[in-house]
């Protein structure tokens, strides 16, 4: 059997086809309506930040209760505080001090909302394995001056 358009199966003459309806019966179109984020609550004022109903329909879609999920470009934290509300366990990873700041201190309120509602949370732990600042990683010696920072920086930048 082979996939076929459609979400259908070919089983080389007969087609056989499967539709899928969300809980009131529906069949759920291509298109998924979810509001940006807005200047609401949910909004941490990352630039990338995407909506939790999105991730939160991604995660419940793909992933068990129990399983893991990884986003090793953290920044806003969205797609580890929605698994950890599912009861799904995480690993994030970012580059930058204000993503793991940001990050951080969402999901202790992700955890202190799930406190209060007397639902089951899990520890955290941060771990910062070295410098992971832009400069570190091009490779510009924040020991330099600032002029020679400056051109390292442009030099290093150009060859980035």
């Amino acid at each position: 059997m082979q996939a076929g358009y459609g979400g259908g199966l070919s089983t080389g003459g007969a087609s056989i086809r499967q539709a899928y309806g969300n809980e009131n019966g529906k069949i759920p179109d291509t298109v998924w309506r979810i509001r940006h984020v807005s200047s609401g609550a949910e909004n941490v004022g990352y630039p990338t930040q995407k909506p939790e109903p999105l991730l939160e329909r991604i995660i419940k879609s793909s992933s068990n209760e129990g399983d893991i999920v990884a986003d090793f470009f953290a920044g806003s934290g969205t797609t580890l505080a929605v698994p950890e509300r599912l009861n799904r366990k995480w690993i994030g990873s970012d580059l930058g001090k204000f993503a793991i700041h940001t990050t951080r201190k969402r999901l202790i309120g992700v955890q202190r909302q799930l406190k209060n509602l007397d639902k089951s949370w899990r520890a955290f732990e941060i771990l910062n394995l070295g410098k992971y600042e832009r400069q570190y990683y091009v490779g510009v010696n924040p020991g330099l001056r600032q002029e020679e920072q400056r051109s390292n920086w442009n030099i290093r930048n150009r060859l980035f």
